[in-house]
Formats: structure tokens, C-alpha cells, sequence
């Protein structure tokens, strides 16, 4: 008897030691199998009897969604492109939710050309409305359409560095570009391969809040143009990733996450990291990549990241072997990074004997760097009570330094910005630490504008005329809209434009009553058509079914030449 209590007793210690982890194991793996299954992106399956939308041409309500900004939480946008010629263009975008329905918006773009390094860091106390653009001092992130389309805009002075002599000066840049979608999306809640995170989920709870990121991904091209100072404008065209992160306010900031991009040549690019848990030290690695056929592919299995990571921090060559399914196997060769920064450094890549570039990026020290000097100054208890005590005023001109010129809804942000510094300045400390000059003068506010515009109506008019006939806020509609109308939000923005079913008279008037419109409209129409025939020429098996196309028109242009022709030839007779 005494030998079978020894026994039970050696099992049960076994299996609080052992069996324990063991069974923990077991379960964090099957929790998260069951979360990999809860798919948040619908694939689209192309086909002939579905609608735009279901094929994917048009965006769903969902799709805006998750690409439009969430009022109760922060966010991160993160976009990057390289190219053979070591061009390299990275943009980070943090926004901060704060009091009295306002956020933070911080930028940190950087873009390499040559040997020259340009960066620009800003940051900017926003009032929380829009849901599809960041602002901030002269730079504009706007969504265009999601999972498709955005639109990058800068224009101000950028820090420019020589990389050989560290020679830094100011120049005047002009950046303008369209990022446009390469691949799915990749979603790192339910997309990541199991075999590679249960390798080191030995202590992880499957439902510990920093596990998972809400975040996706997408391989993309930046197209667009670059202007420095008074030299030739330059064509740019970048491959990349576009990430987006969402996160509650109260998140953890302990975490420590290291990430490692790269592009190459002939289309392949990949995406790697880990994510560790600084007081518990918990940890988890992640990655996928991507072979330029829509289709991301979550990496299985990985070399010990830990260690080419430290390689990389340590400025010295590494090599990362990643396996997906297939098998398909990614070697990536990393040189010593040609350029260093706080939050990221650039290397030169080799992938299966294509050249490239890598970006690798120290994602928690973001938060935890020193602060740009507007957020320094944000914590100086002079300018804290002028925000709080200012208020709307009626004046039509006021002083810069005045408490109620801090507003933006008065001053604009020209003159809120001169305000903010003017009144920093009679804090001591301020003039002690940091050494600035500001123009003196006065503000004339946005009630004389809005008084102008009140006594003025024909001015007034053509402002909302011009307003209403912008893109993205034109609405085209009548109480049962046509397919004419539908068809042409679809053609020119990608998407169904909608504010509230609200149309300009004057704009509704116009359009009604152009014969020349409504034949532009056909065009656009026609355009649209062909390039949905295109596509699915490209990807549907019922080729045989369009393939009346192949033989008669060639190109679009030549489509458009004939129908160009038919309908001059219509409208003469």
C-alpha cells in the first residue's frame, strides 16, 4: 500500500510540474486554432453574375470600417517603400487620444534618395472628427479607399542630412504620392501560422491582451513625385507595406517590438518580428512574406530571430531563413545598415540573388524616445492654463500672445501655432531651455471671414458651389438614383460617395441639364467596363465567354477612339 501512495505521489508531482505546462500548452494552442478560424477579411471570389461589390471592385461598409479611424482608440499607420535604385521612403503616424474630444497626431516621415537622408518629425493637438485624414503642419494622410488607395501630401521644410559628412541642412520638399494595394490583407490576429507562434507560447495565455496586435497588413506600390527646393521634379516608385495597428489607450507600454521589412527585385517581400513583453519577458515571433501573386503567405517555421535581430541592432550582416507552406523557402542576406537613425535603420538585401532593400524598426522605443519639441513645450504649466482658459471670442482682430488666439477655430493654424510659442515664452523655464524668436503682430480671426461671407452672398455661394463639386464630395442623386449616377461614383472614386444624401441645388441643376456630362459619364462608364472585363480576362476561367473583346479592340484607347467617334458622330446628327 505505502508503494502505491509513493507511486500516486510521484505521478501527481509529475503532473504539477510537468503535466501542468503540458496541458496549458495543449489548450493555448487549441484556443489559438479556434482564433485563426475567426476570419475578420472576407476574400473575394471574382465572377460574372456577381455585383462590383461582391467582386471586390467597389468597397463594403465593413472594409471603411476598419480603415477609418476609431474614436475610442489610438492608432498607428505605418507605410514604407524601396527600390532598387537604395530610394527608400518610411512614414510613421501615431495618433493619441486626449481630453476634451482632441488627439495628438505625431509624424515621423523620412525619405533616402542617394546619399542624402530627409526627415521630418511634427506633431500637432487635432480636434477628433475626421475619420479619413491625419494632418499635421503642412503633411496629409488621407484614405482614399480602403485596402486599396491612399494619398500622401507634404509640403514644408525637411531636415536633410548628408549620410557620408553629417552635414544637415534645411530645404523646402514638395512630396506627393498614391500608395495602391499589391496583395490581400494579412491579418495578424488570425493570419499567422500556428507552428511558428506555438514555438514559443510555453508561458502564454492565449487571450493575454498583448498576444495579439489589432493589426493588418498589405504589400503595396508607392507611386508619385518628389521636388526639392528649385530642382527637376523626380518621378519615384516604391515597393512596400502598408500596416495599420489599433490599440485601447490604457495599453501596456512595456512592450518591446522589433520589426524587419524588405523588398527585392523580382516582387518577393517579407515581414518578420518578435514581440516581448519587457516585465515578464514573454515573447512571440511572427512573419509572413509575400511572392508578387496577391496571395501573402504566413511563415511556418524560422531561425532564431533573437539573435539576427541583435545582429542587425549590433550593425553587423545576418541571415534569415523563412519557411512557408509548399514548402517555400526565403533566404534574406542583410548587409550592415547603410543608414541608422532613433527608430530605424536601412539595409541592403539579397533574396535568392535579387537586390533589395530592408527597413529594420524599433517599434517600442517609439514611444518611449524624447519628445519633439512641441510636445516638450505641451507640458509647461503656462501653456496647460492657456488652453484651459481659452474661450470663443467675436473679436475680428486680436494680438498673437492673446490667451483666445490659441484656438485654431479662431486664429487657423498659422496663427494658433504663433500664439502657443508667443505665450510659451513667459515661462521661465521655456526661455531657459530652449532659444526662439516670434514674429510679433495681430490675428485677423475667423469671425471677420465668417462676417464677410455673411455680407456676400455671391461669394458665399460659389464657395459651397466649389466645395460641393470637390471630389469626394460630390453626391450625384435623385430621389431613386439612376444607374447612370451610381455608375459614375463607382468609376471616379472607387467607391460609393455618400454625405448624408445631401446635393448642392446648383450642382444637381448643372448636372441634370449637361449634354456634355452625361456623355463624359458614358465614357467613364465604358472605362470602368473594360477594366472589369480586363481583370476578369486575367483571372476568371469564363474566358471564352468575353473573349469577343481580344480580337476587335486591343487596348483601351483604341475602345475609346471608337466609341469616341460613334458618339461625336451621334451628337452631329
Amino acid at each position: 500500500m505505502g508503494f502505491v501512495n509513493v507511486v500516486a505521489l510521484q505521478i501527481l508531482q509529475f503532473f504539477r510540474f510537468i503535466g501542468i505546462s503540458f496541458f496549458n500548452r495543449f489548450i493555448t494552442k487549441l484556443e489559438l486554432k479556434e482564433k485563426c478560424k475567426r476570419k475578420r477579411f472576407d476574400f473575394v471570389e471574382e465572377s460574372l453574375t456577381s455585383s462590383a461589390r461582391e467582386n471586390g471592385l467597389i468597397p463594403q461598409d465593413k472594409e471603411w470600417y476598419f480603415e477609418k479611424t476609431r474614436e475610442d482608440q489610438n492608432e498607428d499607420v505605418f507605410i514604407y517603400g524601396v527600390n532598387s535604385n537604395e530610394n527608400a521612403f518610411l512614414l510613421k503616424v501615431r495618433r493619441r487620444l486626449q481630453a476634451n474630444n482632441r488627439c495628438l497626431v505625431i509624424v515621423n516621415l523620412c525619405f533616402k534618395d542617394g546619399n542624402y537622408l530627409y526627415d521630418f518629425n511634427g506633431s500637432d493637438l487635432n480636434t477628433n472628427t475626421s475619420s479619413t485624414r491625419y494632418e499635421v503642419n503642412g503633411f496629409s494622410l488621407q484614405l482614399l479607399s480602403p485596402f486599396r488607395r491612399w494619398r500622401i501630401c507634404f509640403t514644408g521644410n525637411l531636415k536633410r542630412t548628408d549620410i557620408n559628412t553629417h552635414e544637415e541642412q534645411n530645404v523646402f520638399a514638395s512630396i506627393r504620392m498614391l500608395w495602391y494595394s499589391l496583395s490581400a490583407v494579412f491579418d495578424m490576429q488570425t493570419d499567422n501560422h500556428i507552428s511558428l507562434i506555438s514555438q514559443t507560447v510555453k508561458d502564454f495565455n492565449a487571450n493575454d491582451e498583448y498576444f495579439f496586435e489589432d493589426r493588418y497588413e498589405q504589400y503595396g506600390q508607392l507611386k508619385g513625385t518628389v521636388q526639392f527646393e528649385s530642382d527637376e521634379t523626380k518621378t519615384i516608385i516604391l515597393w512596400g507595406n502598408k500596416c495599420k495597428s489599433f490599440f485601447d489607450k490604457n495599453r501596456n507600454q512595456s512592450s518591446n517590438i522589433r520589426r524587419l521589412y524588405g523588398f527585392v527585385k523580382d516582387g518577393i517581400g517579407f515581414h518578420c518580428g518578435i514581440l516581448k513583453e519587457d516585465t515578464s519577458g514573454k515573447r512571440f515571433n511572427y512573419g509572413h512574406f509575400f511572392t508578387g501573386v496577391n496571395v501573402v503567405f504566413p511563415i511556418e517555421k524560422t531561425e532564431s530571430l533573437v539573435q539576427e535581430f541583435d545582429s542587425l541592432l549590433n550593425n553587423a550582416n545576418t541571415s534569415i531563413k523563412m519557411i512557408a507552406e509548399g514548402p517555400r523557402i526565403v533566404t534574406a542576406n542583410i548587409d550592415a545598415a547603410l543608414k541608422s537613425c532613433e527608430w530605424f535603420s536601412i539595409h541592403k538585401l539579397k533574396i535568392n540573388g535579387f537586390e533589395g532593400l530592408s527597413v529594420f524598426i524599433d517599434d517600442g522605443n517609439m514611444e518611449k524616445e524624447e519628445m519633439s519639441l512641441y510636445n516638450q513645450l505641451c507640458h509647461f504649466d503656462r501653456y496647460k492654463i492657456a488652453v484651459s482658459e481659452k474661450s470663443l471670442t467675436n473679436d475680428f482682430v486680436m494680438s498673437i500672445g492673446d490667451p483666445n488666439s490659441i484656438s485654431s477655430e479662431i486664429s487657423g493654424g498659422k496663427g494658433m501655432s504663433l500664439s502657443q510659442l508667443t505665450v510659451l515664452l513667459e515661462e521661465k523655464e521655456v526661455k531657459e531651455k530652449f532659444n526662439y524668436t516670434v514674429p510679433q503682430g495681430v490675428i485677423v480671426t475667423t469671425n471677420a471671414y465668417k462676417e464677410y461671407l455673411k455680407e456676400n452672398k455671391d461669394v458665399k455661394n460659389a464657395i459651397e458651389t466649389l466645395q460641393q463639386t470637390r471630389i469626394f464630395n460630390t453626391l450625384i442623386t435623385e430621389e431613386e438614383p439612376t444607374i447612370l449616377n451610381k455608375g459614375m461614383q463607382f468609376a471616379m472614386f472607387g467607391h460609393e460617395v455618400r454625405i448624408d444624401g445631401f446635393t448642392h441645388p446648383s450642382v444637381e441643376k448643372s448636372v441634370k441639364t449637361s449634354i456634355f456630362f452625361k456623355i463624359k459619364v458614358v465614357f467613364v462608364l465604358l472605362e470602368l467596363v473594360f477594366n472589369c472585363v480586363k481583370r476578369l480576362r486575367k483571372t476568371s476561367k469564363l474566358y471564352e465567354n468575353i473573349d469577343f473583346f481580344k480580337d476587335d479592340f486591343k487596348t483601351s484607347e483604341e475602345l475609346f477612339e471608337f466609341i469616341s467617334n460613334s458618339v461625336t458622330k451621334l451628337y452631329e446628327v
